[in-house]
């Protein structure tokens, strides 16, 4: 067990420059602030001595919201000196997560601080922080979360709040800040599922390199950003036509195909009770012919009707069209 003194110090006294302990944090400080004036603090901080002075161990947060009321001192428990500075880091870190999880990019920069800092090697690092984390011995989760605190802070905010998920954001890492910028808005705009940003993703990585031009160029076209701003379109309306706008981009071919066969199908003027479909993105020369009936007299209609566009070559058309 940590040997630790009580103390009150003058706040001015407790040095917070360049502390190995720190982790930085996006967390609001209104509400600690607004609990330390009505209440005062109720938890110390830990320090330890420092150069004749007293470096900050915990409690950054903490601090900061006192230096916004008006007390001077701060109460603080003093550990002892001999204590290293990682055995002083392993215990920040259980201090914090016996009270709370850790976001996603305070991982970022715990990981950053065993690396860099610490001078840890990564598999000691994986085998030894990780699993604390909640993030098991997976190598590339090290890989992703590591990078994630140079994000723009947009994307530190849309990933504490889980809008976006940790490997879509390391992937975007590697776009230009526009790309990325651009990106994010459209999740937003659209309310993108976490399944539909990897789609979405996916697809503008494929267009963007077969038209050797960045991600940020296929959003900026005037047809996306027409979607995008259409004031009369719900988000899942405008989500479901970027995709289909997407699709066409990517695959131009089976687009056009796609366009005749609608076009086909329309002439044949068939009732809602029954539907013609292909299989999924033309994969083959396979058509489904599906139809509802509540009698039998409807449903020899609709056999009727489908033989009748046969007698007159009309599927052979379909069939045509996916040779």
């Amino acid at each position: 067990m940590i040997q630790k003194k009580f103390l009150r110090l003058p706040i001015s006294g407790i040095i917070v420059s360049d502390s190995p302990f720190f982790i930085p944090s996006l967390e609001p400080l209104e509400a600690l602030t607004l609990s330390l004036q009505k209440l005062g603090q109720l938890t110390p901080v830990y320090v330890q001595s420092y150069k004749q002075s007293y470096r900050l161990v915990t409690g950054f947060k903490r601090l900061d919201a006192l230096k916004q009321t008006s007390m001077e001192y701060i109460d603080c428990y003093l550990l002892s000196q001999t204590i290293s500075d990682l055995a002083l880091f392993e215990f920040v870190l259980e201090e914090n997560r016996v009270q709370r999880d850790f976001n996603v990019i305070e991982i970022s920069h715990i990981l950053a601080r065993l690396s860099e800092t610490y001078k840890l090697p990564r598999r000691s690092i994986i085998d030894n922080y990780l699993p604390l984390l909640g993030l098991g011995r997976r190598e590339k989760l090290y890989q992703v979360y590591i990078s994630l605190r140079k994000l723009p802070l947009a994307w530190k905010r849309a990933l504490i709040e889980d809008v976006v998920s940790p490997e879509l954001a390391w992937k975007m890492s590697k776009a230009e800040e526009e790309s990325r910028a651009l990106f994010l808005d459209m999740v937003f705009i659209l309310r993108l599922n976490k399944k539909l940003q990897k789609e979405f993703w996916h697809l503008l990585r494929d267009i963007a390199s077969s038209k050797a031009c960045r991600i940020g160029e296929i959003i900026q076209q005037t047809d996306f950003q027409n979607i995008l701003h259409h004031i009369k379109l719900t988000p899942q309306q405008k989500a479901s036509k970027v995709k289909d706008h997407l699709i066409r981009l990517r695959y131009p071919q089976y687009s056009q195909v796609q366009d005749r066969l609608d076009g086909l199908l329309k002439k044949f003027k068939l009732p809602p009770t029954v539907r013609i479909q292909p299989s999924p993105f033309l994969s083959d020369d396979i058509f489904h012919f599906y139809f509802r009936a509540k009698t039998t007299e409807e449903y020899i209609e609709h056999l009727d009707r489908l033989n009748h566009l046969a007698e007159k070559e009309k599927i052979d058309q379909l069939f045509e069209l996916v040779k």
